[in-house]
């Protein structure tokens, strides 16, 4: 998963949404849109989502029902995933008025790569894609940064399974951990609602492969 906003602290709006599903360490789905902050996006310069790109985009409250469908009960898995579970938290704080309740597992893939690769001196997806050569032509675009970061995380999985002599319990503990991602009862977008996937060519859902 990966998010993109605008403004900062109390005024943090998100202005797209991107998901990768993985089972069985594979890419099997995609789902992505962007986000009317109903604020002016300040910071474009860095991901690229103009207010002209987010003019005719669901508002949060529109678009979380379907993020939600594609996530279901899986593992959150993020990079730096505290930030991300932590602006979709204030997002439905601010909209419905109570913060998500139910824990759901996540996983960090910066914690994975300083246990899989603690020679590296930066564990930023930027150096993680350069060493582990995967590439983003993209970064700091939803979609982008979440292939990224799926295949950041199917790489340093590989490695810890490889990895002889490990206490895999312990290194579950240091992985794997729990935070409320979702209220528990999200309303249903009205009728007609449509996402706004970032290039506009293909469905904000599809399956791959």
């Amino acid at each position: 998963m990966d998010v993109e906003t605008c403004g900062a602290g109390q005024s943090l709006r998100l202005v797209e949404m991107a998901a990768v599903r993985i089972e069985d360490l594979r890419i099997t789905g995609v789902f992505e849109t962007l986000v009317d902050p109903l604020v002016r996006i300040d910071n474009a310069f860095i991901h690229g989502v103009t207010d002209s790109m987010a003019y005719g985009a669901p508002k949060f409250a529109e678009a979380l029902p379907a993020l939600a469908a594609f996530v279901k009960d899986a593992v959150f898995v993020a990079h730096n995933a505290r930030f991300d579970i932590g602006v979709l938290a204030a997002e439905q704080t601010r909209v419905y008025g109570t913060p998500p309740a139910r824990p759901q597992p996540f996983v960090c893939s910066v914690r994975m790569a300083r246990l899989a690769m603690p020679e590296l001196g930066s564990h930023r997806l930027s150096n993680l894609v350069r060493a582990l050569e995967i590439g983003n032509a993209a970064p700091h675009q939803g979609l982008a940064d979440a292939y990224a970061t799926a295949q950041v995380f199917i790489d340093l999985a590989a490695r810890l399974r490889r990895r002889g002599g490990v206490d895999e319990k312990l290194m579950r503990k240091r992985i794997i951990g729990e935070r409320p991602i979702f209220i528990d009862s999200i309303p249903e977008a009205p009728d007609g609602v449509a996402l706004k996937p970032r290039n506009g060519s293909m469905g904000s859902e599809y399956a791959v492969g």
